[in-house]
């Protein structure tokens, strides 16, 4: 083996002509200093809801005629529906929801797909102007 050859590895920064290893580091932390501190200025909010959908192979019974309910000014009435629990169907009643301003609600369903029997989730969607 040649003595006069270095076995060590030096690490070598290549950089525009005329910068140092010392300069192009400066440079590329600044970058990264930068690009945190734009991320950081850019906040994200937003809601996110996470819902289990039920799915069943046994006809749910027909839901229950709730009585009928006082209007209540700020609320919406949400229908109560049937859960599948183990092999017994359970009725969960209805209950009063805060309503939305410029959105309507729109009641659960069981749903029919093929064999299975799908519970659709009410939703709120966009109350539209009456048309004249």
């Amino acid at each position: 083996m040649n003595s006069n050859v270095n076995p060590t590895v030096d690490l070598v920064v290549v950089g525009a002509r005329g910068t140092t290893p010392t300069s192009t580091f400066r440079s590329l932390t600044m970058f990264a200093i930068a690009v945190v501190l734009a991320t950081g200025a850019c906040l994200v909010t937003g809601h996110a809801e996470f819902q289990t959908t039920m799915v069943v192979y046994q006809e749910p019974p027909p839901p229950k005629t709730d009585p009928a309910h006082a209007a209540r000014p700020g609320f919406v009435w949400v229908a109560g529906h049937w859960e599948l629990h183990d092999t017994q169907w359970q009725w969960i009643d209805g209950k009063y929801d805060a309503a939305r301003a410029g959105y309507v609600w729109t009641d659960g369903r069981w749903e029919r797909r093929g064999n299975a029997w799908h519970w659709v989730y009410g939703t709120w969607t966009i109350a539209t102007a009456p048309r004249d």
